[in-house]
């Protein structure tokens, strides 16, 4: 595994989750918690380093058209 997502895998509070912020210094956790983003990072992050693709069987068209909606 890629070095820089082994550490901040140990960055992680007791429950797994991340804040939008760290301070190195008091190795702190700040901001709000749990935080998507942080977490959707870290795992698109593992998918591109790993080679990994990922696809949904739905286009673009079928995503985003305004017949979903209703």
């Amino acid at each position: 595994m890629n070095e820089a997502i082994e550490r901040t895998l140990t960055l992680r509070n007791d429950v797994g989750m991340l804040s939008e912020e760290y301070h190195v210094g008091t190795g702190q956790q700040l901001g709000n918690t749990p935080q998507a983003f942080s977490l959707v990072g870290l795992g698109n992050s593992a998918c591109l380093l790993s080679g990994a693709t990922t696809r949904t069987s739905a286009t673009f068209e079928d995503q985003h058209s305004s017949s979903l909606l209703h």
